[in-house]
């Protein structure tokens, strides 16, 4: 998830270079291009990638000073990784489109993947690299000192028999910490904004 927030980064500096002129600009790059579409909400169900994969047609939103976004179509494609959570967000035949959560943006990506690759199995799901924590206690070590509480996504690192390795999301900390997998909630199902053509 590291390469998705630093994608993010890297897409949202660029593109807020361009400012809002950008959507009535005809000049703008090649791999980007912006799209007059309606947004609407959809009910994500998480999923989580059994193999390494693509991105395709890759598209992210981008939100002005007034809230309101501006989708915006990208020609790359984006890399995904074995055990990397999504949120599926509407069935296209044998291809779903799915949002990608980082937890620590305010930007998005969004794109096709083939559904042959993806569960939806509770078992699945905990082998994913990230998850939620709710107000979870923290540790130093396995069953060692109680180091803080979690809240937010986490990135899982590495497992230990029962046990996380986990590093928060937001906020660039970079520290680590032990908890028991089962207080981690690998099921981040949500509303998110999405367009429509």
């Amino acid at each position: 998830m590291k390469e998705v927030v630093l994608f993010f980064s890297a897409c949202f500096l660029f593109l807020t270079g361009c400012n809002s002129a950008i959507v009535e600009d005809s000049n703008q790059p090649e791999d980007i291009q912006n799209i007059q579409v309606q947004t609407v909400e959809r009910s994500g169900k998480t999923a989580v990638l059994l193999e390494d994969a693509v991105l395709r047609n890759c598209y992210c939103a981008l939100t002005d000073e007034n809230g309101e976004k501006a989708w915006v179509s990208l020609t790359e494609e984006y890399p995904l990784k074995r055990g990397d959570l999504v949120l599926v967000l509407k069935n296209e035949g044998d291809t779903v489109r799915v949002f990608v959560p980082t937890g620590d943006t305010t930007e998005s990506l969004y794109g096709e993947i083939s559904d042959s690759i993806l569960s939806e199995k509770e078992e699945d799901l905990r082998q994913g690299n990230m998850a939620n924590a709710a107000n979870q206690t923290a540790y130093r070590s396995i069953n060692g000192e109680a180091a803080e509480s979690l809240t937010g996504y986490v990135k899982i690192l590495s497992r230990d028999g029962t046990w996380c390795q986990v590093q928060p999301v937001a906020g660039g900390d970079e520290q680590t910490f032990w908890v028991p997998d089962e207080s981690l909630s690998f099921s981040i199902d949500s509303t998110v904004m999405d367009r429509e053509p």
